[in-house]
């Protein structure tokens, strides 16, 4: 009778196992098909004062490497893109990713070309990359805008 319970319970925790394992890698699917890249740039862009889009976004969990190809970024809803590159790979450090934190271990980008321009008002666009509120910028003597004194870039 011990036995077969142990094999019972043997059979569960092994179709539960396997189960994981298929959401796990349907999901990994879904990130980079075309609908689950769409979603994906959707929830970001709806969270980032501007937009960040990409080509093909490809996730390696087993090795901590998110590879991102075409991407270009545009800031305050404007279709002017100011950043574009080739690929961008992030690798991370899966062990913090499992306490709730993003620990990037190397960061790299492949032919980056960046544009910076005035707006009318004579603010550089780059700087919306680091507010949302002009207000944050500081006007210096000679009345050009510039970083706030506290801002690391």
């Amino acid at each position: 009778m011990l036995k077969k319970i142990s094999i019972i319970t043997a059979a569960t925790l092994a179709g539960l196992a396997l189960l994981l394992c298929i959401t796990l890698v349907s999901g990994l699917f879904y990130i980079e098909s075309r609908p689950g890249t769409e979603r994906l740039q959707k929830t970001i862009n709806d969270r980032i004062p501007g937009s960040l889009t990409w080509k093909t976004l490809t996730l390696s969990p087993a090795r901590g490497i998110l590879e991102i190809t075409g991407a270009s970024t545009c800031f305050c809803r404007k279709t002017t893109r100011w950043q574009t590159s080739n690929a961008l790979l992030l690798s991370l450090d899966l062990s913090a990713l499992l306490n709730r934190e993003l620990v990037i271990k190397e960061f790299a980008i492949e032919n980056p070309t960046v544009t910076i321009e005035k707006n009318s008002a004579n603010i550089l666009n780059i700087l919306a990359a680091l507010t949302d509120a002009p207000a944050f910028i500081h006007k210096g003597p000679t009345g050009t805008g510039r970083l706030p004194s506290g801002a690391a870039v």
